[in-house]
This record gives C-alpha cells, structure tokens and sequence, in this order.
C-alpha cells in the first residue's frame, strides 16, 4: 500500500508531502520524501497522518462498571 498526505507525524516532527509504504499489515516499509516518489500512485489522504495511535478510551461515567 503506497499513501501520502499533506502532513505525517513521524514521532517527532510534522513533516510535509512524505510518501508511505506499507506493507499488508499496516507496517511503514518506506518514508520517501518530496520529489522521490509519484504521488499520482500513492492514495492521497487529506490533512494529518498520525501512525501510532490506538483507538482507546474511557468515559468517566462508566468507569465503575470495569
């Protein structure tokens, strides 16, 4: 999987117009900077790229029921 966006968040830095590939897992393969890929073969994904984060919460409310 080949996906770009404006910006992506590598840990440390927002660093724009990086291309990603993944592999089927969803792991980054490939950081390829501006100029050194074609974004016409990359799916493009507006805004912010953030890997890393999981999609886990908890609301206060229910915390009691464990």
């Amino acid at each position: 999987m080949q996906i770009t966006s404006d910006y992506i968040f590598d840990g440390v830095h927002f660093r724009a117009n990086l291309g990603l590939i993944l592999n089927k897992e969803g792991q980054i393969l490939q950081i390829l900077e501006e100029g050194h890929y074609d974004k016409i073969n990359f799916s493009y994904y507006p805004g912010l790229i953030t890997p890393g984060f999981i999609n886990a919460h908890c609301h206060l409310e229910l915390s009691h029921l464990k």
